[in-house]
């Protein structure tokens, strides 16, 4: 990477040179061998959060911008480098290093959540899950009150308590789906596993009232009943069940 930084840079100083000789032959070699050079820093900054590419991107697309000012705006590479030169001026002047913290966060719980879609061990998915949880949480420092963060922090709670149940860890489950609806109380969905956490602790009224809150509620293109039916059968199905479960399909089966 490095020695293509040096040649991309190589590359621009020729074409400048040129430029000065003869502009209307090679101030568009100019343009075009900026913009690529921009669009490696681009790159590199979302890898190496360095922000002195930042200023280097725009300088970059400033002298871009003022070169083609000596064609006419309809001219079809103009019209071609001009679309660059805006992505890449919103893009440098937009970063920062808390954004740069984020996708680098965000890439490493990617990666572990991709690997929890084929994990078959339960107590290895919630391990997993509470690192996810451990990397989003050292963001609050630098992105405190982030809706967004706070969004997808929340979700991930809730898929804490789902794989808790299936690790028979109701109790866990419990505090995971309650700290994820604080975060956000407009994710409705994570009560699909605060509803059977309360239940397998034998906490059949309170699960009760939960379940009766939700059932008729639209879940997307069904009802919640119709989700809460479901994963007390994928519990079943992993051996997972109670004497109360029987009740509760009465109850949500209902009209």
């Amino acid at each position: 990477m490095e020695q293509a930084k040096i040649q991309f840079g190589e590359a621009l100083g020729l074409y400048r040179e040129l430029a000065k000789t003869n502009i209307r032959a090679y101030n568009l070699d100019v343009c075009m061998t900026a913009l690529n050079l921009g669009l490696f820093y681009e790159q590199l900054l979302k890898s190496t959060g360095d922000l002195a590419l930042k200023t280097s991107g725009l300088a970059l697309v400033q002298e871009v911008r003022e070169r083609l000012t000596i064609y006419p705006p309809d001219h079809p590479q103009v019209v071609q480098y001009q679309d660059y030169v805006d992505r890449l001026t919103q893009f440098f002047t937009n970063f920062n290093e808390a954004e740069f913290l984020f996708q680098q966060k965000i890439e490493a719980v990617t990666a572990l959540k991709d690997q929890n879609k084929t994990e078959t061990i339960p107590q290895q998915k919630v391990s997993r899950q509470e690192e996810i949880l451990r990397l989003l949480e050292q963001l609050t420092d630098t992105l405190a009150h982030n809706e967004k963060l706070n969004n997808l922090i929340a979700n991930e709670y809730g898929s804490l308590a789902w794989y808790g149940l299936f690790d028979r860890q109701f109790a866990a489950a419990e505090r995971a789906a309650r700290s994820g609806l604080v975060l956000d109380p407009n994710e409705n969905w994570i009560n699909t596993n605060l509803a059977p956490a309360l239940l397998y602790q034998d906490r059949f009224e309170e699960a009760k009232a939960l379940y009766l809150k939700w059932k008729d509620q639209p879940y997307n293109d069904r009802t919640f009943a119709a989700v809460f039916l479901e994963d007390l059968a994928a519990l079943e199905a992993a051996g997972i069940t109670h004497p109360d479960v029987t009740r509760i399909r009465a109850l949500l089966r209902a009209e």
